[in-house]
């Protein structure tokens, strides 16, 4: 059986105003999920990267469903990436890429 998945829109808001490549922004996710939970959490997890939505500092993540509260909780451990600091916050989660999708163009 085909196992459910949730969606996490997410923004990086950087100090300087400047753009993260998303593998960076990415490593930093897995690196606060690791550092949190472990890597047994980072495996529950089942995070994938949804390399293609990322523009303007925002970005989808495809999560388990049972996950989905620890990976909003995890965002805020983010304090650097590549020596530059931000604030991660999650802006939406849906059940469903194209809803998430839409409320990302929507907010553009």
């Amino acid at each position: 059986m085909r196992e459910k998945a949730r969606y996490v829109a997410f923004e990086v808001m950087p100090c300087d105003g400047i753009s993260f490549v998303f593998e960076d922004v990415f490593k930093a996710v897995e690196d606060a999920v690791k550092l949190m939970f472990g890597l047994s959490g980072l495996s529950e997890a089942k995070l994938w990267p949804m390399k293609k939505d990322w523009s303007n500092n925002r970005g989808i993540l495809k999560v388990d469903r049972s996950f989905v509260e620890k990976l909003k909780s995890a965002l805020p451990l983010i304090e650097e990436i590549k020596g530059k600091k931000v604030i991660v916050k999650s802006l939406k989660v849906s059940g469903t890429l194209k809803k998430v999708r839409l409320f990302l163009k929507e907010q553009k």
